[in-house]
């Protein structure tokens, strides 16, 4: 991911054109010659700013003076509420106050007071509030914080992670609860159909877009940071889901217990997953649940699934909560990747469904491999029940696996949907959210029905509801936990057609009952210091890594649900716009969607660490120049490199976790080093073995490296695997006079991970097409929606272990890295043969047609297919007798006309790579046959960038190829393969070289590919 620039302040900093002070002007005849003196201060700051970017200017637009009063003991100064939509800080406090002093002349004494003031609303029925109130600080944050009375905080978190490997994240969100709410998604219509709330525009529907933010990066991003996140939203894109309870089961799953469980007298879930539910069930009031004293060594409670398929499934658990519960149950969870523990709170958030972890779980019910077991031995006494003389007990209910359909029946018809796609309302409802103080049963039907006004509604009430201040209902009996925040993510800001919207970030100072403190007493500016802190970082990260012009929209005192009904410190976000076609240049790109995350994150891990009075500490960036090799004897050696945040010198790594796996897919609960080098023994002789690595420090844990492998074999030499395809990126742009939008036939560019919240490719590039409607003719923009429930696969950042699966079929002991390590060095033995992944690299430069505010300046072309360190290093390793093996899809065309392409890239391409011409789109249907009979007999027919299980597996197999190449060989190279439509070079090998047109990672069936490498590596090494 991008590195950031310095920020070299103790408190945060918000930088904005500083004002000249003048000498001591005339004093004002009259507060009327006062006022018009200070507006044309104002005007004359305002006209600064460069066009099209208002909101750098000292003061917001439609900056007014609402009042002037001068006396002989002070005078004060009041300006309306636009003045307070962008962030002051103490300096830029002082410099208007001494600009204001000069403009007032003589007729403020010197050394008399003068306070500046901020009306939100009108004189009769506005609010004032002294700056020093709304300046946005660590002190102001802090203060403010501790004037009412936060809830008590249980020191024992809602989920703890014991074998968490890093050191204690106390700089960061360590035992902290923060709720997420992504935007709308599938609600029942008033007219008896589910519907989307939003157009499909440019590929995207706002109703899923944000969680394109909040479910790969935002929400790992606060829980790397310690948090407990509660998403407003199914998190699991995983379509198989289980349910294993004491009522009851899933059909071939099990639920098993031992020792004096008894009926615990307080309410449940009820057996398996239910075909439906209506909208109107509560369903944690349907079961029973089971309770044991924590004395009894021999209770435990153990739940088997049958997993429908092999995959990454969410574990969720559900208790019922009373004080004399523990507060720290162990529960642990067996996967493929071996054992991890978690602790819950079980005092708390009762009868609802809590997020424990991902994990990998294979086909089938295993209980080595996939299980839950719950004992009450082990479990922390509750010092209720020692008071009471009573004994603390183990809670226990049902057991959650998967994401799976929605089942909530509205209109008495289910969706048909993804859970993960519908509205926030079915998930709270699924979740054990109270109809009658979270979720009303009736509502106004509006414009849309009676479900988009609850779904609206509960998107407030929710987080009351987890932090006991319900407005509908203050004093009934909640889930027991304080929330530090609440972010609501949507991106539906504005419209420019040739400028960029940017992020507008919404707080409100007056609550549903028209109060201006929280129910805790505390004031709800923290509202607006919150909203401060997201739209600094969001801007602060922009500038340094896309647009020195990035547009700053403004904060706003908005009357919104999502910002007025929940009782904790909120702020909706309005990040870019939807249909915006500029703002979706930045938003489908992942290498944005991950920045501004990680903006947002930090905001939040600033705003609780100033409001609780510690300094943060911001969790690191992820290493780089991952590389594995053996050193013999069953002993290996990783090493790789930190790399600096200069945006923030806190996020230096303290040290790295080091994860293992013996498939690549399922990892072990890591090894913490503080160096950036490793060495494991112990190795078993011709067996597999995979690792990556994150960095922490206090602040918490980065996101992973690329997934690197290691085999050694007695007396055999090692083959190195590169892991050359690292890009992300956004859809090819298409930006003509007469037709814009995103042409994902071109290029569909790579997801991190997965493409969420794709609907289907554009079909309306035309400028003049108006909207309509949404469901039909949303115009300009227009989507098809074929893709809508399922994700597209992108960088899994995994490709090493395909290919190293594949050589250790056909015996091959083998070392692996990165290109960066390959490309600088790092990795320095000479080796037989090097398998080059190239998959989908290709030189990306920044989004075409911006020419204006907005325009991607600090952005450069990345992604270059093999740079000219690795083209050096590779040309001498083939002049020196090694064999080489390159795959990918667009090798050619980086090389030979790439936006990088030159006469040194070219030379490689024909004097190295044996290659003179290429052409792209080589083929229609993906597959591959040999080009004679001879050569079947080594390489089968197979297919590439196609999977056989989808759409029975959310996860697929292989990420799709659109584009593969086609080559035109020098005289020395032989063509063996082509494709099987075309007819046209796939494969051709001479000279030491083999080259392929197409991933061979993503080669099926999966034999075809072990064949492929294993004919490919004994004829390159045979000469």
């Amino acid at each position: 991911m991008p590195s950031y620039r310095l920020l070299s302040v103790l408190i945060v900093s918000f930088l904005f054109a500083a004002i000249a002070l003048p000498a001591q002007e005339p004093a004002p005849a009259s507060p009327d010659d006062a006022k018009a003196a200070i507006a044309s201060f104002i005007e004359e700051e305002r006209a600064k700013a460069p066009e099209g970017l208002q909101w750098n200017a000292f003061f917001p637009p439609r900056t007014a003076v609402a009042d002037v009063a001068v006396e002989t003991s002070g005078a004060t100064v009041t300006f309306n509420e636009s003045f307070a939509e962008r962030v002051w800080t103490f300096a830029e406090a002082r410099q208007l106050e001494s600009r204001l002093r000069a403009i007032l002349g003589s007729q403020l004494a010197p050394g008399a007071p003068l306070a500046i003031r901020v009306r939100f609303g009108s004189k009769d029925d506005g609010r004032d509030y002294p700056l020093e109130e709304i300046v946005t600080s660590r002190e102001t944050i802090r203060r403010q914080n501790s004037a009412g009375a936060p809830a008590e905080r249980s020191p024992y978190p809602v989920v703890q992670h014991p074998d968490y490997a890093g050191p204690e994240r106390r700089g960061g969100l360590q035992g902290r609860n923060i709720v997420v709410s992504a935007s709308h998604g599938w609600t029942w219509h008033k007219e008896n159909r589910w519907q989307l709330q939003r157009a499909r525009v440019y590929t995207i529907v706002e109703d899923m877009f944000p969680a394109s933010f909040t479910n790969p990066f935002l929400i790992p991003m606060l829980e790397n940071a310690g948090a407990n996140v509660f998403s407003l939203r199914e998190r699991d894109y995983q379509l198989g889901e289980v349910i294993v309870d004491n009522d009851g089961q899933d059909d071939l799953s099990l639920f098993r217990s031992s020792g004096s469980w008894t009926d615990a007298g307080a309410s449940g879930w009820q057996g398996g997953r239910p075909v439906a539910l209506t909208s109107q069930e509560e369903p944690f009031k349907r079961g029973t649940t089971l309770e044991a004293p924590v004395t009894d060594a021999t209770a435990e409670a153990v739940y088997v699934p049958y997993i429908p398929h092999k995959g990454r499934y969410a574990v969720t658990l559900s208790w019922a909560q009373k004080p004399t519960n523990s507060p720290s149950v162990p529960v642990e969870i067996r996967h493929l990747g071996g054992t991890t523990t978690v602790r819950v709170n079980q005092q708390v958030a009762g009868n609802t469904w809590v997020f424990a972890g991902f994990f990998e779980f294979a086909q089938g019910a295993n209980e080595a491999t996939g299980s839950v077991r719950i004992a009450a031995s082990g479990a922390v006494a509750s010092e209720q029940a020692a008071r009471e003389g009573v004994a603390t007990t183990v809670n226990i209910d049902a057991v959650r696996f998967g994401g799976g359909w929605g089942n909530i029946a509205s209109g008495n018809m289910i969706s048909g949907k993804p859970r993960h796609a519908e509205a926030g309302l079915y998930w709270a409802l699924y979740s054990g959210a109270p109809l009658e103080t979270v979720v009303p049963r009736s509502a106004s039907p509006g414009h849309f029905g009676s479900d988009y006004n609850r779904d609206i509604i509960l998107r407030g009430e929710w987080p009351n509801y987890l932090h006991d201040a319900m407005n509908e209902a203050p004093d009934a009996e909640g889930l027991h936990m304080p929330v530090d925040a609440t972010i609501a993510w949507h991106t539906d800001a504005g419209y420019d057609e040739d400028g960029l919207i940017g992020a507008l970030a919404i707080y409100r100072l007056v609550d549903q009952q028209g109060d201006t403190e929280f129910p805790d007493g505390r004031s709800r500016v923290l509202n607006r210091h919150l909203a401060a802190l997201v739209q600094y970082e969001i801007s602060r990260v922009a500038e340094a890594h896309y647009s020195t012009t990035w547009r700053k929209r403004q904060l706003r005192d908005g009357n919104y649900g999502e910002a007025r009904r929940p009782n904790m410190p909120t702020v909706l976000l309005e990040l870019l716009s939807h249909h915006n076609f500029n703002d979706m240049k930045y938003g489908l790109d992942p290498r944005f969607r991950f920045d501004m995350s990680r903006a947002v994150a930090k905001a939040i891990v600033r705003f609780v660490a100033y409001a609780n009075g510690y300094d943060p500490v911001f969790a690191p960036l992820a290493p780089s120049h991952l590389a594995v090799r053996s050193v013999g004897g069953g002993k290996a050696v990783l090493t790789w490199r930190p790399v600096q945040d200069p945006l923030e010198p806190s996020a230096t790594p303290s040290g790295y976790i080091v994860y293992r796996s013996a498939d690549g897919r399922a990892f072990d609960n890591g090894t913490w080093v503080q160096t950036p080098r490793y060495e494991v023994s112990g190795l078993e002789a011709d067996k597999t073995v995979s690792f990556r690595v994150t960095a922490a420090n206090a602040g918490g844990e980065s996101f992973p490296t690329p997934v690197v492998s290691v085999r050694w074999s007695e007396g055999k030499s090692p083959l190195l695997i590169v892991d050359g395809f690292d890009r992300i990126c956004g859809p090819a742009i298409v930006d003509n006079p007469g037709a814009r939008g995103f042409d994902r036939s071109a290029d569909p560019g790579v997801g991190y991970g997965a493409t969420y919240a794709l609907v289907g490719d554009q079909y309306d590039f035309v400028t003049t097409s108006e909207w309509a409607n949404d469901l039909e003719t949303p115009g300009l923009g227009a989507s098809q929606s074929a893709l809508e429930n399922s994700l597209e696969p992108g960088n899994t950042f995994d490709h090493i272990v395909k290919h190293a699966n594949a050589f250790a079929e056909s015996g091959y002991a083998f070392d692996s890295c990165t290109w960066q390590a390959y490309a600088d060095g790092t990795v320095e033995a000479a080796y037989p043969l090097i398998d080059w992944i190239a998959g989908e690299q290709r030189s990306t430069p920044p989004p075409a047609g911006m020419n204006g505010v907005g325009a991607p300046d600090r952005m450069t072309t990345e992604f270059e297919v093999l740079p000219a360190d690795v083209r050096s290093r590779l040309r001498q390793h083939v002049e020196s007798g090694g064999a080489l093996i390159v795959s990918g899809a667009f090798v050619g065309e980086d090389l030979i006309r790439g936006p990088l392409a030159n006469d040194d890239s070219r030379a490689f391409a024909r004097d190295v790579l044996g290659l003179a011409d290429y052409a792209g789109d080589a083929t229609n249907i993906n597959t591959v046959v040999p080009t004679d009979a001879a050569a079947e007999r080594a390489m089968k027919p197979f297919f590439f960038g196609r999977d056989l299980e989808w759409p029975i597996n959310i996860e697929r197999l292989v990420y799709p190829v659109e584009s593969a190449e086609s080559f035109s060989p020098v005289a020395a190279m032989q063509v063996r393969m082509v494709y099987g439509d075309t007819r046209e070079p796939a494969l051709v090998t001479g000279n030491g070289v083999a080259l392929a047109g197409f991933p061979v990672e993503t080669v099926l069936p999966v034999a075809a590919r072990t064949g492929l490498l294993k004919t490919l590596a004994e004829e390159l090494l045979a000469k």
